[in-house]
């Protein structure tokens, strides 16, 4: 924001500082505004007792919504850590998968040419070939990503239906 605070853009001011740090700019010019606008001290020290107010009262949360929700915490715990374990597992596989590729990509071709010339096979299926054997792997560790999915959408489902 530049030029001259507005108190829309005030209150907005007031409200960021509340959730996060202000740029130095705009924390001098909201202190500056401040200064100068007794309507928008009065609205700043109102929105300060109010959260004072809020934050300093005592509440009582029953014994059962406390394990609940402890429960589901622990639940949805385990899941991220499932979740994450058979990403890492993709992750491991398909890194495999793109270094052996590398690795065996020239042998590959030379073997099929090889298969291409004893058969008299066209040019264009042995890239075929190449092609669909070559990416074999990578196309196998992405099938088993996308079967990963449906396991954590149905356990956050069955979690929210609870």
């Amino acid at each position: 924001m530049n030029g001259p605070i507005t108190h829309a853009d005030f209150e907005e001011l007031v409200l960021r500082q509340r959730l996060e740090p202000l740029s130095v700019e705009d924390a001098r010019r909201l202190q500056a505004h401040l200064d100068s606008c007794e309507r928008c001290q009065r609205w700043a020290d109102a929105l300060d007792s109010g959260l004072k107010a809020l934050t300093s009262q005592p509440f009582a949360v029953r014994a059962s919504v406390t394990a609940a929700t402890r429960l589901r915490l622990q639940r949805r715990s385990v899941e991220l850590a499932e979740a994450a374990s058979r990403w890492r597992a993709v992750a491991a596989a398909s890194l495999v998968a793109a270094i052996l590729g590398l690795l065996t990509a020239r042998a590959l071709w030379l073997g099929i040419n090889w298969l291409g010339q004893q058969w008299d096979v066209p040019l264009v299926g042995l890239v075929s070939l190449f092609v669909v054997v070559w990416f074999a792997p990578a196309t196998l560790c992405g099938l088993a990503a996308l079967a990963a999915r449906p396991r954590q959408a149905g356990l956050s489902r069955a979690l929210e239906e609870e």
